[in-house]
């Protein structure tokens, strides 16, 4: 059995993301050790008509490794790039994380 982690969150941006632009988000990998799938989606939450669409083309796991005396710590961070496909800027969207670990 699989265990699924999800987090939600709501994001506001100045200026916004125009169109054929993007967003970079990152967040700390809750837990280090555990080996998964990684999912990031992004939807739009602008209520002005028009055509809002949000794509996540990458999602990228990375590390960062540093020694303080004789310890050597580990930080490490999953995030991608938020890009607006549509045809108005985008000021609001809300992003789900999600982590299956097997």
């Amino acid at each position: 059995m699989s265990t699924v982690l999800q987090r939600k969150d709501y994001w506001v941006t100045t200026p916004p993301i125009e169109p054929g632009n993007s967003y970079w988000l990152s967040w700390p990998a809750s837990d280090p050790s555990a080996i998964g799938t990684w999912t990031i989606t992004g939807t739009p939450a602008d209520s002005n008509s028009g055509y809002y669409t949000m794509s996540v083309r990458e999602v990228h796991v990375t590390s960062h490794s540093y020694w303080s005396g004789d310890i050597q710590f580990v930080d490490r961070y999953v995030g991608a790039n938020f890009n607006n496909t549509g045809s108005k800027p985008i000021t609001a969207w809300y992003t789900v994380i999600t982590l299956v670990v097997p």
